[in-house]
């Protein structure tokens, strides 16, 4: 398989003039793939990224003496003795997630949050959202998906890899460490990084028009209900 990292470097830095190292970076394309005039872009946003615990996962696969230990852990007050068995969720993290796709065919973006279990390497679609070209800002069911499921896709594991860097330690967005990591800070890109991507990426091609126009205070509407 092609190093999904590289590649996303290659594919970014081609067309693109970076952003100052000195830039708030708050989004990030942490991968870009296919061929014109199918080209899609991801996009986080490092402000929507927020931790949490894994409780059903570890629920459905612990054994009996993992979940009593748990409930023990639960009671105590005091730090555990040494060599005592530690068990319980795993910590995961949630995060927005534009999917900007290039094909007239295809929404403009797709809006999703994603939850991401570094000791899985899983993901899971929470929340999405349609933004069409031709019609209303569209929610989408997660259950329309496959609500689980292990990271081998380039831009799943680019997703897990951002995730599991920057949950543990948001020091560590240092632009230039993270683009050897495939990651191309883009800083504020306001509501919608597609502008941004039409702009600077696909400078090549020819954008689809809109046929409908969502207000401000539509999208506002939409993003906040993720």
């Amino acid at each position: 398989m092609q190093n999904p990292s590289a590649f996303c470097v290659v594919t970014l830095v081609g067309g693109l003039a970076l952003a100052s190292s000195a830039h708030a970076a708050d989004s990030w394309v942490i991968f870009a793939g296919g061929d014109k005039p199918n080209r899609e872009a991801w996009v986080v946003d490092a402000q929507t990224l927020s931790s949490r615990s894994d409780l059903m996962a570890f629920l459905q696969t612990a054994t009996q003496e993992e979940q009593n230990a748990y409930l023990k852990q639960l009671r105590r007050k005091k730090p555990p003795k040494p060599g005592e068995p530690f068990a319980g969720p795993d910590p995961v993290y949630e995060i927005q997630v534009n999917t900007v796709y290039e094909n007239a065919t295809k929404p403009n973006r797709l809006i999703r949050k994603y939850s991401v279990n570094c000791a899985r390497n899983t993901v899971a679609m929470k929340m999405s959202l349609a933004q069409w070209r031709d019609r209303a800002i569209e929610d989408v069911p997660p259950e329309r998906f496959d609500p689980t499921s292990e990271a081998v896709e380039p831009w799943q594991l680019q997703l897990v890899r951002f995730a599991c860097l920057v949950g543990p330690d948001p020091k560590a967005k240092v632009p230039a460490e993270m683009m050897k990591r495939g990651f191309l800070p883009i800083g504020d890109v306001g509501q919608s990084p597609a502008n941004f991507i039409w702009g600077n990426l696909w400078k090549d091609g020819t954008r689809p028009g809109f046929t409908y126009r969502p207000t401000d205070a539509e999208l506002d509407r939409a993003e906040r209900s993720l």
